[in-house]
């Protein structure tokens, strides 16, 4: 088989994505002028600058701009005004390193704007329709997947506690709210109460399926930062017998398998814990999100019908969609140099 790098894996990504945004946007050209410029970093006027430049374009109803810069110190700017010395200015976040990035920016009003960038690498832009910006947007990263795989225990179950020893399964568990969200069929391999070790043990035999694996895992057990001596050497199974060893059992069977993950920092763990997840997505080149503080929010941890008590780990039948929600934006806005890590492999 061939060899897959990142940056070939870089490359695909980069292509697919551009393909597939293209066929339900429009694209903005820009090109080189010289003359105004509008500053990202004072607001200033600089009426000697050379930079990008697009054609004036009408906006008929609020939407969002996709933005794919690249470049040290890049800065993308929104015009309100076919008129670069005039109008208000929306600033793009300035790309930290030469890697390229997507960038969202919501239009909020009818008219003409224009888009300009201070260097000469041409921004690609499109715009999306605004009813269903959010969909196209966030989507199109995980319908490169055929098939996304929920992998976790109880968050991932979708267990709801209805009283302090009462509980039932979720409506909606997060799972089935992303296949909603982003039509891309899931399974789910989850048992409550499940540690790492458990998980292996149970769901081993599933880890060399197509599609994008999303790992839930650490609530229960914890993680500790002995990546170093637990998970020593290429065969997994040689890995320690404790949770840090069974959480690397399963990344480095997905690294032999060429499959893509991304691994959720479960919100209610410790912060080694929570480190521990980053270092093992940072040693086997997957991606790793957290979720919004928001999720802390009692209203995603009420018993249903019950506002008298509250599962502090465990969320409602809102905060399970929540949590698909956060997953689909957390991924959508991953910086690029971590978002072509899940991108899938392409033997060539």
């Amino acid at each position: 088989s061939a060899i897959i790098t990142v940056k070939t894996k870089k490359e695909s990504w980069i292509k697919k994505s551009i393909d597939d945004l293209s066929e339900i946007t429009n694209k903005i050209e820009c090109e080189w002028v010289t003359g105004y410029y509008l500053s990202g970093n004072s607001a200033t006027y600089n009426a000697s600058a050379s930079f990008m430049y697009s054609q004036p374009f009408y906006i008929a109803k609020k939407c969002t701009l996709r933005i794919f810069a690249q470049g040290y110190n890049t800065v993308v700017n929104i015009l309100s005004k076919t008129n670069a010395k005039g109008g208000y200015y929306k600033e793009v976040q300035r790309c930290i390193d030469s890697s390229p990035m997507w960038y969202s920016v919501d239009v909020d009003e009818a008219g003409y704007y224009t888009v300009c960038s201070n260097t000469s690498i041409t921004p690609i832009i499109y715009v999306v329709d605004s009813a269903q910006s959010a969909m196209n947007t966030n989507s199109n990263m995980l319908a490169m997947f055929n098939k996304l795989i929920c992998c976790g225990d109880s968050l991932t179950y979708g267990l709801v506690y209805t009283s302090a020893s009462t509980y039932r399964q979720a409506r909606v568990p997060y799972n089935e709210a992303l296949q909603k969200m982003t039509g891309v069929p899931t399974v789910r391999y989850a048992t409550a109460g499940y540690t790492a070790k458990d998980w292996w043990n149970a769901y081993n035999s599933h880890l060399n399926e197509d599609g994008l694996y999303i790992i839930f895992l650490g609530t229960n057990g914890g993680l500790t930062d002995t990546i170093n001596t637990d998970c020593v050497g290429d065969d997994p199974s040689q890995f320690a017998d404790t949770q840090t060893g069974y959480y690397g059992r399963i990344l480095r069977t997905l690294e032999i398998n060429k499959k893509t993950a991304v691994l959720i920092k479960p919100p209610s763990v410790n912060a080694e814990t929570q480190g521990t997840i980053q270092r093992f997505a940072d040693k086997y080149g997957f991606a790793a999100i957290s979720m919004p503080p928001d999720l802390d929010n009692s209203y995603y941890h009420y018993a249903p019908h019950n506002i008298n008590y509250s599962n502090s780990v465990h969320y409602n039948d809102y905060g399970y969609v929540r949590i698909a929600n956060c997953i689909v934006e957390a991924i959508n806005n991953l910086p690029f140099r971590e978002l072509f890590l899940i991108a899938p492999y392409e033997l060539t």
